[in-house]
């Protein structure tokens, strides 16, 4: 028995639905504005995606304009085929939209939940899902992952504006593979509504349109978890001069529980890490710390290998062996007999706002504008017609 309850439309009311798409993610925002629309990749290389809705809901080949209803509250497993897109006995081309026809019914893809519309595409790795919404919808699955909800909202409020900025920034980051921003560490974190919190979602819609911007236009926006007491000055990790992040003493953030931090890796481990990344290591015999930045970071560092000595960055090396081990490059080293240790203070590259620091500036009662102007000196908090 197959799957649809309707095989094929007419070109027309295919049109049609895709023009009630168009209006669906057309939503506004409170000043009464459409939002911005982004396109998340949620999902890559997948061989089955499973997507349902409990409201009414259709899907649409992108290429043919064929429309087709799916019942309601079924699993519909998705599989890359050679011709496209299978879906149960029905084999579409290689790119489809699926539309909920109920706002309230959102789409689920592989159990969690996303606002507006989702497009399933077909690549040479497999199955890409991408999530169509607003901008502000999309800061909603955001804000409660990047930041604790529990946080004073003049934080989250911080924090809104920056990842906004960061979008506006951002747009079509990833535009060759079909989508502006993923959705992990190299974008923003996004888990859609799973994760919405009221105070994270109001922090967003309090703030809803504004950006950071420096002398009339969008201001670069950064954030990390905690500067360890002094943030870094942009051009120290990525070479870029930008005169609003030079860094900043910052003694707000020493309640962060990686405010102190230390590490045991094994020579082994750094050896692999960095060949993967290219370098020519032999076996680890020590390190070196060559120089440091003005906020006291690892500047250059020298790895005494057994095929030589090899220089790096330290922000590369940190990156390198995982920045989820060196915790940041405010550190220092000693070796034990085994391994080498690193301990150090802050978590993250240091550059822009400290959420900790955040933090423990509304926790003194500072608004998030004035969070903003002590992070990002010379900028402005303004309305951005985007």
């Amino acid at each position: 028995m197959t799957l649809f309850l309707l095989k094929k439309n007419t070109l027309l009311k295919a049109t049609c639905l895709l023009l009630f798409a168009a209006f669906f993610l057309n939503t506004y925002a409170l000043c009464g504005t459409p939002e911005t629309i982004i396109k998340i990749g949620i999902l890559s290389g997948k061989k089955r995606v499973h997507l349902k809705s409990y409201g009414k809901l259709e899907v649409v080949d992108i290429n043919t304009l064929e429309a087709i209803k799916l019942k309601a509250g079924r699993d519909y497993a998705l599989e890359a085929a050679s011709e496209g897109i299978k879906i149960g006995d029905k084999v579409l081309g290689c790119q489809v939209r699926f539309v909920s026809r109920n706002r309230k019914e959102m789409l689920t893809v592989n159990g969690r939940r996303y606002r507006d519309t989702v497009m399933i595409k077909k690549t040479t790795e497999g199955l890409t899902a991408i999530n169509e919404l607003g901008l502000d919808g999309y800061l909603f699955g955001v804000l409660p992952v990047e930041i604790s909800p529990d946080w004073p909202l003049e934080s989250l409020k911080a924090q809104a504006v920056v990842s906004r900025t960061y979008v506006m920034n951002n747009m079509g980051k990833y535009e060759s593979r079909g989508y502006d921003l993923s959705s992990d560490i190299f974008s923003q974190i996004y888990r859609g509504v799973e994760v919405e919190n009221p105070k994270s979602n109001q922090a967003v819609t309090e703030t809803v349109g504004q950006v950071l911007t420096y002398k009339g236009n969008l201001a670069a926006a950064y954030f990390f978890s905690s500067c360890g007491g002094y943030t870094a000055n942009v051009k120290e990790v990525w070479g870029d001069d930008i005169p609003y992040m030079r860094g900043v003493s910052c003694p707000y953030c020493k309640d962060s529980p990686r405010y102190r931090w230390e590490k045991k890796v094994t020579p082994g481990l750094i050896k692999d890490t960095l060949n993967k990344k290219g370098y020519s290591i032999g076996k680890v015999r020590g390190i070196n710390f060559i120089s440091r930045t003005d906020s006291g970071r690892i500047k250059d560092m020298e790895i005494v290998h057994s095929g030589g000595r090899t220089t790096i960055n330290g922000h590369k090396f940190r990156m390198s062996v995982g920045p989820n081990i060196i915790k940041s490059t405010m550190m220092s080293i000693d070796r034990t007999k085994e391994k080498f240790l690193f301990y150090g203070r802050g978590w993250g590259h240091g550059v822009g706002m400290c959420q900790w620091g955040a933090k423990g500036q509304a926790d003194r009662g500072r608004n998030y504008k004035e969070i903003l102007n002590f992070y990002f000196p010379g900028t402005k908090v303004k309305k951005w017609a985007y």
